[in-house]
């Protein structure tokens, strides 16, 4: 497909991080075979290079006024755009909004990247706030598929405005330090100095740094590294400070340097705070920096543990600079976490895979308007597919050749994750997410969401091992009382000829409690090097199982089944098909074992419906606005 990118200062990347996923997801389109085409101001780049990473680029002219520019150059290169007959426009920045409202009405297939809360920024005063927070409410009326870098801001647009985004989050390749020498260039030890790697605007609390830093007692040096295109005021005043320990870099674009800073710092300074999922963040900790950030939602969300938290005050980031000094052991262990992160959440591959998928999706619509493939409930991202969906989406998640998490949530896991954050991380870790449950697909239908149906957890096994048998996917069960999953496997089998199940592990209760016992499993599934594995523990131990060890058990998709052995192998009988499409699979089952499930099917469907209630008021007019898509 042709795709055109749009709202940046171009490629290569040299600014900020619509140019980085411009130039990452890009390359990464281009060799899929598609036909992509990046708009670049030509006063950004030179040299002015005609195609780059396989994307063609094109050059155009724009206002050089701070408040004129990207609006200017979006203005003609969406006329040039539209002239062409792209098939897709990816429009980055809502502040672009304005100028999309007409195509979007008149069916043309635009996808826009919001970004952050652009009007937050201390930079936009005046006319510039109310401009930016007008055009963020012209962006969620516009009948076109938005993107949320951050699930933070994808729930903001929701809430406020009762309009669904797609997330799709930014990536960043792990970097290792190459050069050791590259630091003496500039003066500079390894782990002998803090950095911070920010254009120098106010919401990224460069001031706060440095009034900490000239407090903090240590022989340490402080690296900036970034600058400000415009001169401001601002700017002028970071870089009069009279510490002698503090080493303004100014713009750089060489990656090697940039790599080396990262990898070799002692901490890394985030003090973005304007909103969304920031790049520079996703960067230092593929870089393996200890991370201090910025106390907002948005950075714990990237961070999570990994990193420690100062409030916006000098005192509060001088505490956690001194913390750090204080306790560098502690400091390997935030390091490895942070790679773990990046690693197993921001992968630019997944994310092309993401943005191919909308771009289909929207071409395949017919019109203008897609309607995202997430539905959010209860606060979790619901994958919107059939079973066959499903399964071929498993099967893009094995090809992807990393660790995969799919779980499947149903009324009674609703009402664990308030109280289980064992259950809430797995939750918010997996890469799949398919309701199992007829009362999530209803209540998605009464808010304006729907989900096309239900898949359940129990059905997934069997549906997958008729594709798995013709295209000889490794596959290893784990869970069920013994015997039980090696039974269903045989049963499989028989049904699947040529199914490739090559280990069948039962462990006893308790074994994930014991480490020598957990190792051991994990061991086992490492040498089998399945391509999927089958976890059939129940829930909530299932899912927290497979989500501390995911990573351990190599390359696999890991898919949380529930009971699916017992089943399968007729050590327990499922409700009639006409009781399951009415949802009262539930109901069998507590009448065949009243006395085990009397609390999960009475307290737990009671706090379920206070649960769905919640959900019916928090957003009464989702899906009267808004078209409610198939």
């Amino acid at each position: 497909m042709r795709i055109a990118f749009i709202g940046t200062r171009g490629v290569p990347a040299r600014y900020g991080g619509f140019e980085t996923c411009a130039e990452e997801l890009g390359r990464r389109l281009a060799d899929r075979g598609h036909d992509v085409r990046v708009y670049c101001r030509k006063s950004s780049l030179n040299p002015r290079l005609s195609s780059y990473l396989g994307m063609r680029l094109i050059y155009l002219p724009a206002i050089k006024v701070r408040s004129l520019e990207t609006l200017s150059h979006v203005f003609v290169s969406l006329l040039h755009a539209l002239l062409k007959k792209n098939e897709v426009i990816l429009v980055f920045n809502y502040a672009n909004s304005p100028l999309l409202a007409l195509p979007a009405w008149l069916g043309k297939k635009i996808v826009l990247h919001m970004d952050g809360m652009e009007w937050a920024r201390q930079k936009w005063a005046g006319l510039g706030h109310w401009y930016f927070a007008l055009a963020e409410k012209l962006a969620v009326r516009l009948p076109i598929p938005l993107i949320s870098d951050a699930k933070a801001i994808q729930a903001y647009f929701l809430r406020l405005y009762g309009r669904e985004s797609n997330y799709i989050s930014y990536g960043a390749p792990l970097l290792n330090a190459l050069t050791p020498d590259l630091l003496r260039r500039f003066g500079l030890k390894s782990r002998e100095y803090f950095l911070q790697m920010a254009r120098f605007e106010p919401e990224n609390n460069i001031h706060l740094t440095l009034r900490a830093f000239q407090r903090l007692e240590t022989d340490k040096r402080l690296v900036l590294i970034g600058g400000n295109a415009y001169r401001s005021p601002y700017a002028k005043s970071l870089t009069s400070t009279p510490d002698p320990r503090v080493f303004f870099l100014g713009f750089c674009y060489d990656p090697d340097v940039l790599r080396e800073f990262l990898c070799r710092s002692y901490a890394y300074i985030h003090g973005n705070e304007a909103g969304g999922t920031n790049p520079g963040l996703l960067q230092a900790m593929a870089a393996g920096s200890f991370i201090i950030a910025r106390d907002v939602v948005y950075n714990r969300e990237v961070a999570g543990e990994a990193a420690r938290y100062f409030p916006k005050t000098a005192s509060g980031l001088l505490a956690e600079m001194r913390w750090t000094i204080d306790h560098p052991d502690d400091l390997i262990k935030g390091r490895e976490q942070a790679k773990l992160i990046i690693r197993s959440r921001y992968n630019w591959d997944r994310v092309a895979d993401e943005y191919e998928s909308l771009f289909d999706r929207l071409l395949r619509s017919g019109g203008g308007v897609v309607f995202e493939r997430k539905r959010r409930m209860f606060g979790l991202d619901i994958d919107n597919l059939s079973m066959g969906e499903t399964l071929a989406a498993i099967e893009r998640l094995a090809a992807s050749g990393r660790p995969a998490l799919v779980v499947t949530p149903n009324a009674h896991h609703i009402s664990l994750l308030r109280t289980n954050p064992d259950l809430r991380s797995a939750y918010a870790e997996a890469d799949l997410i398919v309701a199992d449950g007829m009362p999530l697909v209803w209540l998605s239908r009464l808010i304006g969401r729907p989900l096309k149906g239900r898949v359940a957890g129990a059905d997934i096994l069997p549906a997958f091992a008729g594709v798995a048998h013709r295209k000889r996917y490794r596959l290893v069960f784990l869970g069920a009382a013994p015997g039980i999953a090696a039974r269903a496997a045989e049963i499989l089998a028989r049904r699947n000829p040529g199914l490739n199940v090559v280990k069948v592990l039962s462990p006893p209760l308790g074994f994930d409690k014991d480490e020598a016992a957990n190792a051991a499993v994990i061991a086992a599934i490492r040498s089998a090097k399945p391509n999927i594995l089958f976890v059939g523990l129940g829930t909530p131990k299932g899912e927290i199982w497979a989500r501390r060890n995911k990573d351990a058990v190599g390359e696999s998709v890991t898919v949380c089944i529930g009971a699916a052995f017992d089943f399968i192998a007729g050590n327990e009988k499922r409700a009639p098909l006409i009781l399951q499409k009415a949802g009262l699979e539930w109901l069998y089952r507590f009448l065949h074992d009243p006395f085990r499930l009397w609390k999960r099917y009475t307290i737990g469907n009671i706090h379920f419906l206070y649960l769905a209630g919640l959900e019916l008021i928090s957003i009464p007019f989702a899906g009267k606005r808004w078209p409610k898509g198939r």
